[in-house]
């Protein structure tokens, strides 16, 4: 699951199964049974319950699983043997000549035999705790998190359940099938072991020997790089710097004009000088959030450049920002089952390019996607991630919050918690034992993957080697800033930012390379290079990761540096800002900017029409010093006389 370079399988899951879950229908009830895998555990979940609204709760389960149809779905790929697309071939006519049970019999079992390295999107993990029902599904390549919490809002009655957590057994006919639920029905919501609900599909000769290994054996390879990705995943929803309140308007609005406009073809379509394959590139595939001190935020879709001024409360952050979801947007189209039905939205970011997360609530139901903002071949985006969540580790420091979810099996947020006791959280889910529900501010313990943190602390022998550089302090940084803002890690004179190697046996002197790279202001890197023999040979992409080691650690040490200022309190050199100064009906807007030229801008005009007529004025000065004191000096004036900054 993930690149297949150096990956280490660090387990096989198995999930075994009696039968499929399905929907049974009579002439005057319908029951949806979810089968769960059987387990060692001595009890499993269990859950009997009538639905209240059968229409909403048909229409929200199936927008649920829509995000995960397309991960069950099996394909060999241009690496698997000649037999596994024999075998799937003649696998694919047997469709709809035998039961759905039996045709995934012998999927997995081609699957184990023919292509054991097969990338198939693991079952969904089901919790039930306090009469609620928690579904948390990965896709495929774990790119993205779902999970749903259903509750009393869909009952008609105090539930009879178990609590406990297992794997349910869903398969793509199932999710075909929630859609024939009617209204015109009663319809009751069973879920437990097919043993427990009555049903089998199994046809073993308890006879023979081998009876265990019949039945439906699901099999995943779960490798290191997989996993990483899908724990980075769940933590990041519990540990967002970036809060914007949705209006279910303004999620609509968002929705409706992604369904009725296509992506753009790309402009070098045609082109033979600019497109020499005549690839069918796709335009700009980004969405942008314009975040500003004291204003509602806006959204802007690209390639269209659309702009959806939001509905909800006003950013409440000290700063102006930019933040682009480059990755995902797509995926908010299957919200439209959603929309509804939900009365609340909220989203939640990091960064520009960085993980985000949207949840949405209704009667009944709270649903929360998690997606990624890059690819897994992004080896710049994944260390800058990883920098803003703890490290993984098998060993839990003391906190007293994580005693009491050891004693009590859960925890609710307060909001008021340190930023430490934060992180314990966090690093608690990276471990795979603790679920969050952003909007309830919830935590609490369940079992996932049985595995060691510690195993995933490090992607690879190259990430490795460039944490033992950064915590050895043998990362010498030199950069200087362009005129155009771009931060190239080379000083002005020519002196190179440097990665010093522990020294070796026989050695009389470390060997010392020269990694570079250019930092723009968007946050892209480019002119990327490096003295050593690594990088000559595998360049950026052909190792687990990422380039060598002396890229990532001088990388690396960039942004720890940056992550230590911001909890310290230090300030960082400010290269550009602005704000806004109201009084009355007047308003003056002061732009610092010092990454090229050394410049003020001011604005100011009647609020009613600022937007559209202003007048403005530039001052150029010699130096940053002198600018940065000459925009504090009138910020102090215009505070002074009698305007109040704006957010």
């Amino acid at each position: 699951m993930g690149s297949s370079i150096q990956s280490t399988l660090l387990q096989r899951l198995e999930l075994r199964y009696d039968a499929v879950s399905r929907l049974e229908s009579t002439e005057d009830s319908q029951t949806l049974k979810l089968v769960l895998n059987n387990s060692d555990e001595d009890s499993s979940p269990q859950m009997s319950v009538l639905i209240s609204d059968v229409t909403r709760f048909r229409e929200v389960l199936s927008a649920f699983f829509a995000f995960i149809d397309k991960s069950l779905a099996y394909k060999p790929d241009s690496k698997a043997s000649d037999a596994a697309n024999t075998q799937f071939q003649q696998w694919l006519q047997l469709q709809g000549e035998i039961s759905d049970y039996e045709l995934h019999v012998r999927l997995f079992s081609m699957i184990k035999e023919f292509d054991p390295a097969a990338l198939v999107g693991i079952d969904p993990l089901l919790t039930i705790k306090d009469g609620k029902v928690y579904i948390e599904a990965f896709s495929k390549n774990a790119s993205r998190y779902i999970s749903i919490i259903l509750d009393d809002g869909f009952w008609t009655e105090a539930p009879v359940c178990t609590e406990g957590t297992a794997h349910v057994c869903i398969t793509r006919a199932f999710i075909a099938s929630i859609d024939s639920i009617t209204p015109r029905l009663p319809l009751t919501l069973a879920i437990g072991t097919a043993q427990e609900l009555g049903v089998s599909d199994r046809e073993a000769d308890e006879s023979e020997d081998n009876s265990e290994e019949k039945g439906l054996i699901k099999g995943y390879p779960v490798n290191n790089e997989w996993l990483r990705r899908a724990l980075l995943l769940q933590a990041s929803s519990a540990q967002t710097v970036n809060d914007m309140s949705l209006m279910r308007m303004d999620l609509f609005n968002l929705v409706h004009y992604l369904r009725l406009h296509r992506a753009k073809v790309h402009k070098t379509w045609g082109n033979r000088n600019l497109n020499p394959r005549n690839m069918n590139l796709k335009d700009d595939d980004t969405l942008i959030f314009k975040l500003r001190p004291g204003q509602v935020p806006e959204m802007i879709l690209y390639p269209w450049k659309e702009v959806i001024t939001c509905h909800g409360l006003a950013y409440s952050g000290e700063e102006r920002q930019d933040i682009k979801m480059v990755r995902g947007r797509r995926d908010l189209l299957l919200l439209d089952r959603f929309m509804p039905y939900v009365d609340q939205a909220a989203l939640q970011l990091f960064d520009s390019a960085l993980h985000s997360s949207i949840e949405v609530k209704g009667i009944g139901f709270c649903v929360n996607i998690v997606s990624e903002g890059f690819q897994a071949s992004d080896w710049k985006r994944r260390l800058q991630m990883e920098t803003k969540l703890p490290v993984f580790s098998s060993q839990a420091g003391d906190s007293s919050i994580l005693d009491s979810i050891k004693s009590n099996g859960d925890y609710r947020a307060s909001g008021s918690e340190s930023w430490e006791e934060r992180n314990a959280l966090v690093a608690q889910m990276m471990r795979g034992t603790l679920f969050y529900s952003p909007a309830h501010n919830y935590f609490f313990h369940r079992k996932w993957l049985n595995f060691e943190a510690d195993d995933l602390r490090y992607l690879g022998s190259q990430d490795q080697l460039a944490h033992e550089h950064v915590q050895a302090k043998r990362v010498q940084i030199q950069n200087h800033r362009r005129p155009d803002g771009t931060l190239v890690f080379v000083a002005a004179d020519g002196t190179k930012s440097a990665v010093q190697e522990a020294l070796r046996e026989g050695q009389e002197e470390a060997s010392v390379f020269h990694p570079k790279f250019s930092l723009t202001r968007n946050g892209d890197l480019l002119e990327i290079g490096c003295t050593c023999v690594h990088w000559q040979d595998k360049k950026e992409s052909g190792d687990l990761g990422g380039p060598c080691c002396h890229l990532r650690a001088l990388w690396l040490h960039h942004l720890l540096e940056i992550e230590r200022k911001k909890h310290s309190g230090e300030e960082e050199e400010v290269l550009f800002q602005t704000r806004r100064f109201v009084r009355e009906d007047q308003v003056r807007e002061l732009t610092l900017d010092v990454s090229g030229k050394k410049k003020l801008t001011e604005l100011w005009g009647d609020k009613e029409i600022f937007e559209d007529r202003h007048r403005k004025t530039t001052s150029i000065y010699p130096s940053s010093d002198l600018a940065r004191s000459a925009y504090a000096k009138r910020c102090s004036y215009l505070t002074n006389k009698g305007y109040s900054l704006e957010g």
